[in-house]
């Protein structure tokens, strides 16, 4: 992603569209107008709506509606109200939005969706393709339901080429700190002052307890013969040193976003040995890593939102993953719940490990959610947050994180067979003395 200032050309990006089923869609959202071109392997469409003066505060109103699950203490009738004007907000934006070119493309299955402003923060996968009433969350009409979908933040990053061979040949890297309920309010290393705690609001209060993350980590490491580090050993020091050297990198930990000053986005890891190391993994720190990592799974609260800059897009913890070298991200848009994300992204892996792609693998585990979760989980702050920014290509999980030692201990026996069965050849041509 490093200082790559090519210009794509709609030919350019119709020769990179993997099918004739794939559409990309570019957006554009400015003030009093909105766009949006669909490009397909033979077909380039677009509509541009001149009167759009609305669309970034419908985008704000349904976020807030998706964004928090209904409280225990909220009404039946409440929450009902609440349901009907999400469908109402997420039917009206798919018609502005994506209706006038995909009713055009009945054959469409994948979209490649590359906003503009304040559409990076909508997951589009809960948008609605039709009229829908209020009821159970599982049959209403998602978008997810129709298309495989999957984001990039510019075309240029789509006509990016990532040969496999340049990744890394360990397959999983799992991070999951732990935070105890009596945790202390992290010190940033500054005078307290009022300057301080405007800037850095996240860090009023102690990280709450993951109870799920552990667990998360030590499941997907077992499913792919990865390597988890929690507890202590998923220190800020261990990433810095350890995550050149993987194909895969899991978060499962807290994100805190930082408007004031983006570059101090963080995560949040183990100090490890020594308590006095500031466990926040900043996002300038990774910007300055070179990473050889196929896919980052950011399990983590908000990693994929940030402040929204002019000709810059949204400056999250996920575009950070990107500029070092890592072009896949999975990453959440609002506050992740801990215990359906566990179940997600175990799903996530096992479809990838079957073979999915990953946008596919990633809206097949929603759906698995969707379909067998309990109904208070159905609703979508709990399922809706993580989108796919990348590629659709399956991850190689041939290799394996075993050490060194081992692969030698397997080419010395492979070795001594082969030497045995040669001299079993010879000695079965020799001719018996009598």
């Amino acid at each position: 992603m490093r200082y790559d200032v090519r210009v794509a050309s709609i030919a350019d990006v119709q020769n990179r569209l993997p099918g004739r089923r794939t559409v990309l869609l570019a957006f554009a959202l400015e003030e009093g107008y909105s766009a949006v071109i669909a490009i397909t392997k033979d077909t380039i469409l677009h509509h541009y709506n001149p009167k759009d003066s609305t669309t970034a505060q419908l985008v704000d109103s349904l976020r807030a509606l998706l964004a928090a699950p209904p409280g225990p203490a909220r009404s039946e009738a409440a929450v009902r109200r609440e349901q009907a004007a999400a469908n109402e907000l997420s039917h009206l934006l798919y018609r502005r939005l994506l209706h006038p070119v995909l009713r055009q493309l009945p054959e469409a299955a994948e979209l490649i969706l590359i906003p503009d402003g304040k559409l990076g923060y909508l997951p589009f996968e809960l948008l609605l393709t039709e009229p829908a009433t209020p009821g159970k969350y599982r049959s209403t009409p998602y978008l997810l339901k129709k298309y495989s979908i999957r984001y990039e933040h510019a075309a240029t990053l789509f006509l990016q080429e990532h040969p496999k061979d340049a990744f890394a040949r360990n397959v999983f890297a799992g991070l999951a700190p732990d935070f105890p309920p009596a945790t202390e309010e992290l010190a940033l290393g500054h005078p307290d002052t009022g300057f301080f705690r405007t800037a850095f609001p996240e860090l009023q209060s102690s990280p709450a307890p993951l109870r799920h993350n552990t667990a998360e980590v030590k499941a997907i490491s077992r499913q792919l013969g990865g390597t988890s580090f929690t507890g202590r050993q998923a220190s800020k020091s261990l990433f810095l040193e350890k995550a050149a050297g993987y194909r895969i990198i899991h978060l499962a930990t807290h994100a805190f976003v930082n408007d004031n000053f983006p570059e101090y986005a963080h995560f949040l890891l183990a100090a490890g040995d020594n308590i006095d190391t500031d466990p926040r993994l900043y996002a300038y720190e990774i910007y300055n890593m070179r990473l050889n990592a196929e896919l980052a799974v950011l399990s983590a609260c908000e990693a994929g939102t940030g402040k929204l800059q002019r000709g810059e897009g949204i400056m999250s913890l996920a575009r950070a993953f990107q500029y070092a070298g890592c072009p896949n991200i999975v990453t959440s848009l609002w506050q992740a719940d801990d215990r359906s994300t566990k179940d997600i992204m175990l799903g996530f892996y096992r479809h990838l490990k079957a073979g999915m792609g990953k946008a596919d693998a990633l809206r097949q585990a929603k759906l698995d959610f969707l379909a067998t979760a309990g109904q208070r989980y159905t609703h979508p702050f709990y399922w809706g947050t993580f989108i796919l920014i990348g590629d659709n290509a399956p991850v190689e999980l041939g290799s394996s994180n075993a050490p060194a030692w081992l692969w030698g201990l397997g080419l010395l026996l492979a070795a001594g067979l082969f030497l045995w069965w040669k001299n079993r050849k010879v000695a079965t041509r020799t001719p018996s003395s009598t």
